[in-house]
């Protein structure tokens, strides 16, 4: 188990309060020394409470959907959470439509002898993924590259030993 907690929502409900949130985003942003600290977490706490409370319903609902649409649950509720994670580290989001993409393309068109473990996953130069990468990792340059669908999976460790296996299969 990767995280200890039976239930990570129950280490999230503190910000399902509006007052709560507000403070811990004022007590973010203390640190950008910024004049209008008070305002951004007060214009910002509902956003930030939202976008969790939408994370866990997508979370929750792909716990009791059917397996072949959990992965698209999964991805709009892991959005979620980083849209709520961006806000503690940028006031200003979204600060232009740019942003709200998700900032990752694959080709359209798939190949003759299409295999999904090879398709290339491109990184784009604007979007929510660039954006997250910079915000929170401090991730720059990432325009442009490319990754195969098999080198990120094999990444998560729950997945490793059973992609060796189908890829050499």
């Amino acid at each position: 188990m990767l995280y200890p907690y039976n239930n990570v929502w129950d280490e999230l409900c503190y910000f399902s309060s509006a007052q709560y949130s507000k403070n811990y985003l004022q007590t973010k942003y203390e640190r950008f020394h910024s004049i209008d600290k008070k305002s951004k977490a007060f214009h910002n706490a509902y956003p930030f409470l939202y976008y969790i409370e939408h994370g866990k319903s997508y979370f929750l609902a792909a716990r009791h959907s059917q397996i072949n649409v959990k992965p698209t649950l999964l991805f709009y509720g892991l959005v979620q959470l980083i849209k709520a994670c961006i806000l503690t580290v940028d006031p200003n989001y979204p600060s232009t439509t740019a942003i709200l993409a998700h900032g990752v393309t694959s080709r359209k068109i798939k190949k003759i002898g299409y295999s999904f473990l090879e398709d290339e996953v491109k990184i784009q130069k604007n979007g929510l993924f660039t954006h997250a990468a910079k915000e929170l990792f401090n991730i720059t340059n990432l325009d442009g590259e490319k990754f195969m669908m098999l080198q990120l999976l094999q990444s998560i460790p729950e997945l490793s030993t059973l992609l060796k296996i189908t890829k050499k299969g």
